[in-house]
């Protein structure tokens, strides 16, 4: 009798994971997130030379002409203080000074062309020397400087973390800019692989 019982159970198993049940192996979830277009982002994995430094002590006009459409560039407006370096596919920043305000310290890719209303899917990954908060935007530059994106807050801790936000631009135009927010705190921030990807409708 056990041996019979003990047959009509494995039977039962063998059809429970023909018919796809919880033995099949087979994920249940339909959906892991919205359908994206193409990658807006270039360089989003810092390959060696991918950042350009530069020090903007004659004011923001200067910085913005020295941006290198498609590049990613790192600026530093006194009072605060900072390097960056990009080593092994991370962009790292050091604070030497924080400064008044968070958008002393940038780390800028310029353009990143926005449309009004659009729906996009930012992502990255990033760590801190000490848990700290960063600012981060998607905007327009100059006149009221618009963040598109809203501003978007980050809690970083000394682990690497994926940060995910999905956004609808409140503005917009072909020469829209992200900007890495990263002054206004002394502990020092890495990040790597960013994307910004348009979500499909």
């Amino acid at each position: 009798m056990k041996r019979f019982l003990l047959i009509v159970s494995s039977l039962l198993v063998l059809a429970l994971v023909s018919c796809g049940g919880s033995g099949s192996g087979k994920s249940t979830v339909k959906d892991s997130g919205p359908k994206l277009g193409e990658e807006m982002i270039k360089d989003g994995n810092f390959p060696a030379g991918s950042v350009k430094n530069y020090s903007v002590y004659n004011g923001l006009t200067d910085a913005i002409k020295a941006e290198v459409s498609g590049k990613w560039t790192f600026h530093v407006t006194m009072p605060a203080n900072g390097t960056g370096e990009v080593k092994d596919g991370v962009f790292t920043v050091k604070v030497q000074a924080p400064g008044n305000d968070n958008w002393q310290l940038q780390l800028v890719q310029f353009p990143v062309p926005m449309k009004f209303g659009k729906k996009y899917f930012f992502k990255f990954d990033a760590k801190a020397d000490q848990p700290r908060a960063i600012a981060v935007k998607v905007g327009r530059i100059g006149g009221d400087w618009l963040a598109y994106s809203g501003m978007m807050r980050f809690d970083l801790t000394t682990e690497w973390q994926t940060f995910t936000k999905e956004f609808k631009a409140v503005g917009g135009d072909d020469f829209a800019r992200l900007e890495f927010l990263l002054s206004g705190h002394p502990a020092g921030v890495s990040i790597r692989n960013v994307s910004i990807k348009p979500i499909l409708d």
